[in-house]
């Protein structure tokens, strides 16, 4: 079972507003009398200060552009419901004359748009409409105006409703159109629509700013740290107004650690920024091991009470890059042991359940890794919350290109005339609006120990080779924006040529992309330079480079999940670079690194089949032990020590394949670890694991069932590639089922899909009412299988 984390992160984010507590408001479904589905903010249980609501239900869809949709009184009746977060693309159908880049499939226009109320009790609220990330170009209204536009796809935004908004139950409209005509717009799959979350906020006249707490912990020793809190107050009134800013520190017991305040005035339609301090005791410092969280409560308070609250998650954490000996993290040396990541998950396109990336990082943490990269642009808001509850540090990546766009391949990688749009041609007027959006919003996690503005921007062989002397400026301008906004952490960015001093001495930290062979030439050459790897290769010279280098801080390879695009000729459909596939099934490589990355013994066999009618074949074993012993049914096949192996790797020949093999792995002689190994026979059933039982009733939960075709012996059977048909009974849907075949087409919205390497993974999400979930499972040549859950009711949610 996975264990979920994301719910120890929720605790710690809202044990303040547990402390108050008071009720929440709600958004209910309402139906006017034309029949047609709207959403009502109900004040009936309303806070008297700040509401956040999940704004991703009852949404309208149409795949075409629409003349007029923008108008608050348009029909939409005939269009699709939905709930957010929503991916059109993923949706299909793949298509040879697509981008590869993009893994073909489609782009286009479409329209979203959502019916709500505003009771009375909500009268005098600023409220104001949050997008964590629509793809791409996307236009806003409410009631028929205009909000503004965002071409970037990965930038979160937010528009102000309150002088467009009627009152009093009235309905309003939201409506958004994205264009992604241009769908090979990118080099890698983007999706297409309002993918990620949706929220809506509403505020007293006198609130915090958006993004207007800023939390550091710039003193820390293991007996006290110094806790310095940035608070931006905004006062939308028309009189200046005297008020107490006070500021809480809870911990994750939901006590109450210290409390600081201070009197200000806030000018009329102004704003003030003021910093604070707290001392705390004996802290609890944040790291991959123990990923401790504090909750930061802030209040406004006037004389009529509180005109506004928040709560805000952080870590006492400390760090140092050092050019000599690497990374710290509080005092203590460690090497980063990273993985890139792209934003998709296979079968769920860029719309991805929190769960899912939960159950990939568990995956990570197995391996050893305790760094992402989020490559190449800023992540989903929920994912680095999860980094924090987890533990993981994150490398923050801004951009993929600057001014001038990159190719984008369309008929495979480096076939044919590629695509020169994306979004270079945005960036001289978005890139300053769009780099501080990201820092702004992502400062307050503790994972986050990197800025990065940007990837291989000096990467010679694109259209426009980039001169290093031209880059400087621009780089200095992106660092300059960092700065103004984050002092507290380096700003890197990835390089293809990292030996040009000219573009890595804007850096605080340089990141290498594939070029281990200059660590020790530039660290004697630019002894001032910190170096790490930025994205590497995952063969073992790789992490030798590291290993053997105190002045290396470590690594990120390249990459930790298979993505969808940046594929080969068609019928590729996606990169097959990462350490797990599209299912986030292991890899064999997933199990080497975790032999170099981990100390809990460990050991695991794979079969090399022999090349030719003469040839044996090899039984590889990946361990971390110190020596492993092999048995052929229980008889010895000999002991090999790790420390006579120059590749890591133990490798026996042996005459068949046939019966069992096991592995015991051993340290100082005695047996710690086994694993075992057996060829399969005929496929004779499914073999169904699920990693829960039971699902919350908010219509967002995912379970995943892990479906196995084995043998009578229950070995998977690899060469197995049944068509598996899935249906479900109960409140809960099937939204995918993903095998990480590199070149299937089949729909993605199917409840069809053929199985690879004699697995599959299926995605079933919970619906909003409580019962029993029955999922059936057939296939020819093999007997039913069901697996059930159940479903929860949704209680009252902060």
């Amino acid at each position: 079972m996975v264990k979920r984390t994301h719910t120890v992160l929720l605790a710690v984010s809202l044990v303040c507003l547990l402390a108050v507590a008071s009720a929440v408001p709600i958004l209910v479904a309402d139906v006017d009398a034309e029949g047609k589905e709207e959403m009502m903010v109900s004040g009936k249980r309303a806070l008297s200060v700040r509401v956040e609501l999940d704004f991703n239900a009852g949404w309208r869809f149409i795949k075409e552009d629409v003349a007029g949709a923008h108008e608050g009184d348009f029909d939409d009746g005939d269009w699709r419901k939905l709930d957010l977060p929503h991916d059109w693309s993923v949706e299909g159908p793949f298509r040879a004359d697509l981008a590869s880049g993009t893994g073909y499939l489609p782009g286009g226009i479409g329209w979203y748009r959502k019916t709500f109320r505003l009771d009375d009790a909500f009268a005098g609220r600023m409220v104001r409409i949050e997008f964590d990330g629509v793809y791409n170009h996307s236009e806003v209204w409410c009631n028929g105006i205009s909000l503004g536009k965002r071409p970037y796809g990965y930038a979160s935004f937010g528009y102000g409703l309150t002088p467009h908004l009627k009152r009093g139950g009235a309905p309003n409209v939201i409506a958004v159109r994205v264009d992604h005509s241009d769908y090979a717009d990118s080099r890698w799959y983007t999706g297409s629509g309002i993918y990620r979350n949706v929220h809506l906020v509403l505020t007293n006249e006198i609130h915090v700013k958006r993004h207007g707490i800023f939390v550091t912990t710039p003193h820390v020793a293991e007996d006290r740290a110094g806790v310095e809190i940035r608070t931006t107050v905004v006062n939308q009134d028309k009189a200046d107004r005297d008020v107490v800013l006070v500021n809480s520190v809870f911990g994750s017991d939901g006590g109450c650690l210290a409390t600081v305040e201070n009197d200000l005035t806030v000018s009329a339609g102004g704003e003030i920024e003021i910093t604070q301090s707290i001392d705390l005791s004996n802290p609890l410092l944040w790291s991959p091991d123990h990923p401790h969280l504090y909750g930061l409560y802030t209040e406004i308070k006037t004389e009529n009470g509180v005109m506004d609250d928040d709560c805000t998650s952080f870590g006492i954490r400390r760090f140092d890059f050092d050019p000599d000996t690497g990374f710290f993290l509080n005092g203590e040396s460690m090497k980063l042991k990273g993985l890139c990541i792209h934003h998709d998950a296979g079968a769920l396109g860029a719309a991805v359940p929190i769960q899912v990336w939960e159950r990939r990082l568990s995956i990570f943490k197995e391996l050893g890794c305790n760094t992402i990269r989020m490559s190449h642009n800023p992540p989903a808001s929920n994912l680095l919350d999860l980094c924090d509850a987890m533990g993981f540090l994150v490398m923050d990546e801004a951009f993929d290109e600057w001014d001038g766009c990159k190719r984008k391949w369309v008929k495979g990688w480096n076939k044919g005339i590629p695509s020169l749009k994306g979004y270079g041609d945005h960036f001289k007027e978005w890139s300053e609006r769009d780099l501080r959006e990201v820092v702004l919003r992502d400062r307050n996690h503790p994972s986050i120990i990197m800025w990065s503005i940007g990837n291989e921007i000096d990467y010679p062989n694109d259209p426009h080779p980039p001169n290093a002397e031209a880059l400087v400026p621009m780089a200095k301008r992106l660092v300059a924006i960092v700065k103004s906004l984050d002092t507290s952490r380096p700003v890197t960015a990835a390089l293809a040529s990292p030996e040009t001093a000219l573009f890595a001495d804007c850096l605080d930290v340089v990141g290498y992309n594939y070029h281990e062979d200059l660590y020790e030439k530039d660290h004697f050459e630019y002894p001032g330079r910190v170096i790490y790897g930025s994205e590497n290769g995952k063969g073992l010279k790789a992490w030798l480079a590291v290993e053997n280098n105190d002045f290396v801080a470590g690594l990120h390879l390249w990459t930790g999940i298979d993505f969808l695009g940046e594929a080969g000729a068609w019928p590729w459909r996606n990169s097959r670079a990462g350490l797990l596939d599209l299912a986030g099934f292991k890899k064999p490589a997933a199990h080497f690194w975790q032999s170099l990355w981990t100390d809990t013994p460990m050991a695991h066999l794979v079969l090399e089949p022999g090349k030719g009618s003469e040839a044996k074949p090899t039984m590889v074993c990946y361990t971390n032990c110190d020596s492993v012993e092999l048995l052929q049914d229980g008889e010895s096949l000999g002991e090999k020590r790790l420390s006579g192996s120059a590749t890591r790797v133990l490798r026996w020949r042996v005459s068949s394949e046939e019966g069992v093999f096991s592995a015991l792995g051993k340290r100082r002689g005695a047996v710690v670890c086994s694993a075992s190994w057996q060829a399969p026979g005929e496929p004779y059933r499914f073999l169904l694991t699920q990693d829960r039982e039971t699902l919350s009733g908010n219509g967002r939960d995912v379970a995943h069932i892990e479906v196995r075709i084995v043998d009578s012996n229950g070995v998977r059977v690899e060469d197995a590639r049944h068509e598996i048909t899935c249906v479900t009974k109960g409140p809960a849907r099937l939204i995918g089922m993903e095998s990480g075949d590199a070149r299937s087409h089949e729909d993605y919205k199917s409840n069809r899909r053929k199985a690879f390497r004699g697995r599959l993974l299926l995605y079933v999400q919970s619906g909003t009412e409580p019962g029993k979930v029955e999922l059936s499972l057939s296939a020819d040549g093999l007997p039913r299988a069901n697996v059930h859950l159940k479903v929860e009711k949704k209680g009252d949610e902060l």
